[in-house]
């Protein structure tokens, strides 16, 4: 159908892939560009042919999210596709005309770098013989590192980076925290690591949770790709919650 062209999905691969230490508060708003062109000529097809093409960009994604599981894809174009047409789906319009809605679940974790960048920053489970390894330590964590409550995250990005967010902005991010918990492989990344290991491999879903929330409330998930102190603090909280909660069950 033409929506989009793969020099768009070039241009905004460039800037959606770019090493974290390189990235730029301007980078939200060139990828928005970049979706643009792709959005104004969906909304020009018909309506059947928006039906059509939003079924099977959904399909697309949703498959090749439930494939990553258990391939390790050769073909970075795959991975392209697949980075630019879910923010994609964010930004459509729904079949009734209105503005974006939340765009569903995908059903587990995926490659969300090329494999270049996985290869810099590699996370792998160590498996035992059917056990678990459990808690190993208490009272070893910096006391003036800054732990909060989730439902003061809110508080803290207000008064540290000077956000305007409210109360009704919390629910955001609890149903973030709990979207998370309900993955069977963040459940057993919890359980199978230390807090600094399960940190480090929330970060690219803690991304991938923000970008399907982003017709939801699309102030955040700007806000937390283009300022990367505030980013830094919500994947910390985000993780420390999640994590404690999961491992609570587990206990």
């Amino acid at each position: 159908m033409q929506v989009w062209y793969a020099s768009e999905i070039e241009s905004f691969a460039k800037v959606f892939y770019k090493p974290r230490d390189k990235q730029s508060k301007s980078d939200h708003a060139l990828l928005v560009k970049y979706l643009g062109p792709a959005v104004d000529r969906f909304k020009a097809l018909t309506d059947e042919k928006r039906t059509e093409f939003r079924d099977a960009l959904g399909a697309y994604v949703g498959l090749y999210a439930f494939l990553s599981q258990v391939i390790s894809w050769a073909d970075p174009d795959l991975e392209k596709r697949y980075s630019f047409g879910r923010m994609l789906r964010g930004f459509l319009p729904t079949e009734t005309g209105g503005p974006p809605v939340d765009v569903g679940r995908d059903v587990a974790l995926h490659y969300y770098r090329l494999e270049k960048t996985l290869d810099d920053e590699a996370i792998e489970l160590e498996r035992g013989p059917g056990t678990v390894p459990g808690i190993v330590a208490v009272g070893t964590g910096n006391p003036e590192e800054d732990h909060v409550k989730l439902s003061e995250l809110i508080d803290l990005l207000n008064e540290r980076f000077n956000t305007n967010f409210t109360p009704a902005d919390q629910l955001f991010f609890d149903q973030v925290a709990e979207e998370a918990k309900a993955d069977e492989d963040v459940v057993l990344q919890a359980r199978a690591n230390p807090f600094d290991t399960f940190a480090l491999a929330m970060k690219s879903k803690l991304a991938d949770l923000m970008i399907d929330r982003l017709g939801q409330n699309r102030d955040i998930v700007a806000r937390f790709f283009d300022e990367a102190d505030l980013r830094q603090v919500v994947e910390k909280e985000l993780s420390r919650r999640i994590y404690e909660d999961l491992r609570g069950d587990a206990a």
